[in-house]
């Protein structure tokens, strides 16, 4: 397994690219601007990493370790992230137009101007069919009225967060494990300012 645990230059990406990159420990490692389009990282250590930047479109990223990785800006379209742990990362105007998020961690990720257009969310929906499901599929599953729910649409923090009152919860860990992922993920979305207030309209659906 390939360790490279500091500057990474385009150079070294040349010696190490393609598929010996799957299953590489590149924790911490520096890929700003990196050109990593259509690369195989699938399984890759890259906690921590700085891909501020970074093309990686098309990159196959599935199961890969993107814990509190820096994705500021970078180009993450039609990537393949599969079953990847973003847990805290960094995706603020990140491009994540038409990528595999199905299985994704996303808890803590900050989504801030990112780009979800088409993507594949952790629960397979898109962001239009995620933001219809949600008044029946998420917000109602812990017995609160809705109206109660909704109530705390503005809030930002976790005492009044939306899933805070929707669950009766006093952290995201208290949330029944049955719906702990999917909280996580809303809250990624929700911060990132993704999801609009359910029309009333739609309560009933």
């Amino acid at each position: 397994m390939i360790n490279i645990r500091h500057r990474v230059t385009d150079e070294i990406l040349r010696v190490v690219g393609g598929e010996t990159l799957r299953g590489a420990d590149l924790r911490g490692a520096n890929l700003r601007s990196a050109n990593l389009g259509s690369a195989d990282l699938g399984g890759a250590n890259l906690r921590g990493a700085d891909l501020g930047g970074a093309n990686l479109g098309s990159a196959d990223l599935g199961s890969a370790d993107l814990r509190n990785a820096d994705l500021r800006g970078a180009n993450l379209g039609s990537a393949n992230l599969g079953s990847a742990d973003l847990g805290g990362a960094n995706l603020r105007g990140a491009d994540l137009g038409g990528a595999d998020l199905r299985g994704a961690n996303l808890g803590s990720a900050d989504l801030g101007g990112a780009n979800l257009r088409g993507a594949k969310l952790p629960n397979e929906k898109t962001l239009q069919e995620y933001i219809e499901w949600l008044p029946s599929g998420l917000l109602s599953q812990g017995g609160k009225p809705l109206e109660q729910v909704l109530a705390a649409w503005d809030s930002h923090t976790w005492d009044n967060c939306p899933m805070s009152i929707a669950f009766d919860a006093e952290s995201l860990n208290s949330v029944p494990d049955c719906w702990r992922n999917e909280a996580a993920t809303f809250v990624a979305l929700f911060d990132g300012l993704h999801l609009p207030k359910p029309e009333s309209l739609r309560c009933g659906r």
